[in-house]
């Protein structure tokens, strides 16, 4: 009877190794979510870009797909990597500008929201 037992647990053990080997412990653990990003700004948004701190490139535009511009007032739906922390987050407006956060704490993230604030921009979570 202890040895069916130590089989299955030795069995578990061996099986749990395989899977973070093929897949890595860093896909075993991470978690993705969702969050909303609302365009308070005063401008519609070209491209929006939220990367993991410390990247050297911005990645994929949020906004590639649909909607193609966040105007103002409105809001998307986005889904992050909550393996990480802090993100960085890069918004292009219409007119070109753009205004740049580094290093947004993305804990217990839900919302963010984007502001004009007498011509600097904020950006505040939940």
């Amino acid at each position: 009877m202890k040895n069916s037992k130590l089989c299955k647990v030795c069995a578990l053990c061996f099986l749990s190794v395989l899977i973070l080997s093929t897949f890595g412990a860093d896909s075993a653990l991470a978690k993705w979510k969702d969050f909303s990003f609302i365009n308070y700004s005063g401008k519609s948004v070209l491209f929006l870009y939220i990367v993991q701190s410390g990247r050297r490139d911005w990645g994929k535009d949020f906004l590639s797909s649909s909607p193609a511009v966040l105007l103002n007032g409105d809001s998307i739906a986005c889904t992050y990597n909550n393996k990480y922390r802090y993100f960085d987050i890069r918004v292009v407006f219409s007119d070109w500008t753009e205004a740049i956060f580094r290093r947004h704490d993305f804990r217990e993230l839900w919302r963010l929201t984007l502001f004009d604030r007498s011509g600097t921009y904020t950006i505040r979570s939940n």
